[in-house]
């Protein structure tokens, strides 16, 4: 009776030893457990309160290390060419793997299609798993071991992996290890995908600034044309080609009228030859384009000089008066700069390329 009484004792405290064994492991289970929600509430937030697609990265990765205490976590993601680089990393090796590219025939082959799936590999050991050489080369210059891959997407399509690996030796990978990567990818894409609209909105901002500042200055640039230079004056040589060069401009009316009869600063006819066809603005200081056109056509030595009327004027009246006086075109300035020089390139070609002009 006492020998049964002992063998009854010591197999309660057995079991109260193991059931207290038990206890230990499902507190330090449920605690872990804890620990991971924890952090996968902490790391959705510091991600999706981010708009940096790299800070994003590298809070994940840093996390991720931490928590799994894991020889090395990266985020790798893809090119066009389905070639793969390493644009994120937190690791303990004084080896980094951070910006490197790789080109694998295995995922080419088989795991591509698996990860567009969204299946996850689980790696315990790559020595003890079936894989091709040279997939299992590729790894071990990648000092893994042991991994966990897990993939990413953005706006349904394959942009990445999220992979937590081992380099010296094999591990276990326990299931709330696991969960908690996917759990974390899933907060992680959504990211991913917020961050690469930010950044695409953002390059669609500047190439729009870019545009209106181009506009502006070209605004400017024909607000300046328009004020300062109002007549142009081309030139062409004796037998009525067009000098390279030889557009000259003049500031009002009265310089104009001194330039054709060759008064003033251009008593030089050298310095002032007759010109080959006159853009005429209609609003200029001193004479306005109206008097000046009519002196013009009044003066037999300079009536069969083509003038084209290139003005901000659109009224009726000025069109019909300077038709009536002899104009041989009326054209209204255009508001964009662009679309002036189009215009001035447009004249010459049918001044001086089209139209036969009477000799000087």
């Amino acid at each position: 009776m006492i020998r049964l009484e002992v063998e009854k004792n010591e197999i309660l405290e057995k079991r109260t030893i193991e059931l207290e064994g038990e206890l230990i492991a499902q507190k330090s289970s449920l605690k872990s457990k804890a620990e991971r929600e924890k952090l996968v509430m902490k790391i959705a937030t510091q991600i999706l309160s981010s708009l940096s697609l790299q800070k994003i990265l590298d809070t994940t990765v840093k996390e991720v290390q931490q928590i799994l205490r894991c020889n090395r976590v990266n985020i790798w993601r893809f090119e066009n060419d389905f070639k793969m680089f390493a644009v994120a990393e937190c690791t303990q090796s004084s080896f980094s793997i951070l910006n490197r590219k790789v080109a694998d025939n295995c995922f080419e082959k088989t795991l591509r299609q698996e990860f567009c799936q969204g299946n996850i590999q689980v790696v315990h050991d790559i020595f003890t798993i079936e894989m091709s050489d040279s997939h299992r080369d590729l790894l071990m210059s990648l000092q893994i071991r042991a991994e966990i891959i897990i993939p990413l997407f953005c706006e349904n399509k394959l942009w990445g992996l999220l992979n937590a690996s081992e380099s010296e030796h094999p591990r276990k990978w326990q299931e709330e290890e696991i969960e908690l990567l996917k759990s974390l990818s899933v907060q992680l894409a959504i990211a991913i995908q917020q961050a690469t609209m930010h950044q695409e909105l953002q390059e669609e901002l500047k190439r729009r600034k870019a545009i209106e500042e181009q506009l502006r200055k070209s605004e400017e640039r024909y607000a300046t044309l328009v004020t300062s230079l109002p007549v142009g004056i081309f030139h062409t040589d004796a037998m009525g080609n067009r000098l390279a060069n030889q557009l000259y401009f003049v500031e009002d009316g009265e310089e104009l009228m001194d330039y054709l009869n060759h008064r003033g600063e251009y008593s030089d006819p050298e310095s002032a030859p007759r010109p080959s066809l006159i853009l005429l603005d209609l609003n200029m200081p001193r004479k306005d384009g109206r008097e000046a056109l009519k002196e013009i056509k009044s003066d037999p030595a300079l009536r069969r000089i083509p003038i084209v009327v290139l003005t901000t004027s659109k009224a009726e009246e000025d069109i019909l008066r300077t038709y009536d006086l002899g104009v041989s075109s009326f054209i209204a300035k255009p508001v964009v700069f662009e679309s002036m020089v189009e215009i001035l390139k447009t004249l010459g070609t049918y001044w001086f390329e089209i139209v036969e002009l009477p000799e000087s």
